[in-house]
Formats: structure tokens, sequence, C-alpha cells
């Protein structure tokens, strides 16, 4: 594929929110193991020496060699450990959605106050694995990756939040989302007031394949083209270049924007029409003396754009009596 091409997609978000019981594990900043992990401790005793790398191998730093695992490879640079975490959390998540499905989404622990027994229900949800949170404002760096690995014991429902999101396409190969607005917090909090940073992306790891019959209807996976009627082409560019920039309807979202999308004629019919269309923009351009006729229909034939219809095309090669009326307009002005 030639030039980066890019999909903008905006939609309405809506995150439900509940506090429940929870054990995670999330990343916190450890500069005192990134310290040690980069030489800048001394430690003579052996035997505590001997006692912080078997921490640091018990908690899965290390490895039963004492060198860094793959898990923690980066720790040396960004001194991110994962650590266990329990207790009381409000969190905002998805239910049924038909893109996200059921994902958290944030988190935020609360005080373990009292509770109002009509309120409390042993919790629904079965969400556990590893997510990645929204960049709230005044959040830890530390909240932006989790694993949940149980929750539930109670649920109390909050009011729910809804938010922008835009999905950005990069080509169909990996795609970043980008969210703002705000989230609805239970009390107060002088730091955390639920904006979120609308400036960070974050990759959610949502495969493309079964959503490109939605965004890119006629999309061809061996060409890497999307399949065009003429009917919705509106500049020349188009024609020229084999590539789309414009707004198009799309279901399940506010907004579609293509940049630079490759594309091709939607079929074989289309392919001569658009052809002709060449033809007739190359002829209003300049003329061309008969002999020279074959020759540059040929060179349009295989433009990348018609490349899964030239043999069709090479088999159809139109003559430039078809043409006269432009022929001998140019012929008489030169």
């Amino acid at each position: 594929m030639g030039a980066t091409m890019k999909i903008t997609l905006r939609r309405k978000l809506e995150l439900k929110s509940q506090s429940v019981y929870l054990k995670l594990h999330r990343k916190v900043l450890r500069n005192d193991i990134k310290g040690y992990l980069n030489s800048e401790f001394d430690f003579p005793n052996e035997i505590i020496a001997g006692r912080i790398k078997d921490y640091l191998r018990n908690v899965g730093i290390y490895d039963s060699n004492y060198g860094l695992t793959a898990t923690y490879r980066d720790a040396k640079e960004t001194g991110l450990i994962k650590e266990p975490d329990e207790g009381k959390y409000q969190i905002w998540h998805t239910q049924g959605d038909l893109l996200f499905g059921d994902r958290f989404f944030c988190f935020k622990r609360m005080k373990p106050d009292s509770y109002k027994s009509n309120n409390i229900k042993k919790s629904e949800l079965k969400l556990t694995g590893v997510f990645h949170s929204l960049p709230v404002k005044g959040g830890a760096e530390q909240d932006l990756e989790f694993t949940i690995e149980e929750m539930g014991k109670w649920d109390e429902k909050k009011e729910p939040s809804e938010i922008d999101c835009t999905w950005i396409w990069n080509n169909t190969d990996n795609s970043e989302f980008k969210f703002s607005g705000f989230l609805k917090i239970n009390g107060t909090d002088k730091k955390w007031n639920g904006a979120i940073d609308e400036t960070k992306s974050l990759d959610l790891n949502i495969s493309l394949v079964p959503h490109i019959p939605n965004i890119l209807p006629g999309w061809n996976s061996e060409t890497e083209r999307y399949g065009m009627k003429m009917d919705d082409i509106k500049d020349e560019g188009t024609y020229l270049y084999f590539e789309y920039t414009g707004s198009r309807p799309c279901a399940g979202y506010l907004s579609c924007h293509y940049e630079k999308v490759p594309v091709e004629p939607y079929n074989l019919e289309e392919a001569k029409a658009w052809r002709d269309k060449l033809i007739h923009m190359e002829l209003e351009k300049e003329y061309k003396h008969p002999s020279d006729f074959a020759g540059s229909t040929v060179s349009i034939n295989q433009k990348d754009g018609f490349a899964r219809y030239i043999e069709q095309l090479d088999m159809d090669m139109p003559k430039i009596e078809q043409y006269s009326h432009l022929t001998q307009e140019l012929a008489t002005e030169k």
C-alpha cells in the first residue's frame, strides 16, 4: 500500500458505573527497584544482596537464573512494577457495547465506608483479565494498565457517564482510540475530577477485520483497495490518483472521515466507464494523434487502480473513433 490511509470514526460511548470489590494487579512506579536494576545501589552485605535477588525472583521480575523476565524487561527503564491491590473501587465499564462488548475502562479507589443494605447486591459482572484505563487527568501513570483477578461480593450502582470516543484507523493494520469528556465520580477529589485527557491515545487491541465490511464495504483484501462506485466520486482527483478523501455516513457512528483511501472501480462495467473518463480527461487536455492513442490507452489500463481488471480491459480496447468529437475539436484548435 502506498500512502498511509487514515479513517476517523466518532461516536458517543456510555460507561456504566458502580462500586465493587476488586482484587487486581496495577502498575506501580518503584524507583528503588529501578535504581537497583541500574546498579545505582551497592549492597556489600552478601546476605542482604541475596535476599533482594530472591525477592525480585519471587515477584516475577527475575527468572530462575536471576535475569530479567520478558514481562519486566522494560522495568529497568520505566520502574513500573505490577503489584497486588485489593479493596473497594468505583469502576466504569461498557456492557453489551457493539464495539467493546463488556469491558473495563477506568477505576478509582474508594474509602471503605458503610453501605445501605437496600442498594447492595451480589455483582453480576464477570470481567477479569488485562485492561487499559482511560487517561484521566490527575490519575497516576500506574492506572493505565491493570489486571483484574477477582471482582464481586457487592454491587452498588452509580450514575453512568457518556463520553466522546474517536477511533482512528491507520491503514487496516492497526488503530488507536482517543476519548474526551468527564467521568461522573462518587464524592470529591481535588486532584481527580474525572476529566479525560483527550491528547493521549490508547491501543485497545481491537481487531479491525470484523469491522471492515461496515467501515469499508467492498474492500478488496488482495488489492488492498476500496471498490468505489462512480456515483460516489465528487472530484476528478479520485479518478486520476485512485485515492478518496471525504466523509460518508457509517452505521453506528456520528461521523466517518476517510483520508487517502486507495480505491478501485466497483466492478468491470464501472472500470470501463472509469477508463473512459480518464481517456476523455486526457483528450480534453491535449490532442493525440491516432497512432499514439493505443499506447496511451494501454498506459491507462496499467494504472494500479485497474490491476483487478487489467486483463479484461486489455481485451476490450476502445477505438479512437469513439472520441472523434474531441479529437476533431482539438485538431482544429491545433
